[in-house]
């Protein structure tokens, strides 16, 4: 009886909310898990929030990505670091983020300014390599 438990869909689905709840837990095992919860995370007009999910799934500090980033609004910084993500972790899925990394780009550039964008995602990457 206590394995069934263990193997419900009902556990498994609680075990990957508590997960994505708390960054102390691990990152989602497969670049394919850690790809459809970045998408699964941007909001309708190509943004990203920089929330502890994100960050905990990123393996990031809050306070360092802030130090580096200071007094950048949350939705730049988390854009930057999710199109980093896609660009230097997930490149071999370019495939399944193309449209949205270019969405998210689409956004970047409104709040950055039209040559700003590559700036901002290679900053992502020296915040991710920190």
């Amino acid at each position: 009886m206590a394995r069934q438990e263990l193997d419900s869909p009902d556990t498994a689905a609680t075990a990957a909310t508590a997960a994505a709840a708390d960054p102390q837990l691990p990152s989602p095992p497969s670049d394919e898990s850690l790809l459809h919860y970045l998408i699964s995370l941007q909001s309708f007009e190509g943004s990203w929030s920089l929330k502890r999910e994100l960050l905990g799934v990123l393996g990031l500090d809050e306070g360092a990505v802030k130090a580096q980033m200071d007094g950048v609004d949350d939705r730049v910084v988390a854009t930057a670091l999710v199109i980093a993500v896609f660009e230097a972790r997930l490149e071999g899925l370019k495939g399944s983020w193309e449209l949205v990394g270019d969405k998210g780009r689409a956004w970047l550039e409104g709040e950055v300014g039209d040559g700003n964008v590559e700036e901002w995602v290679q900053r992502g990457k020296k915040v991710l390599a920190a």
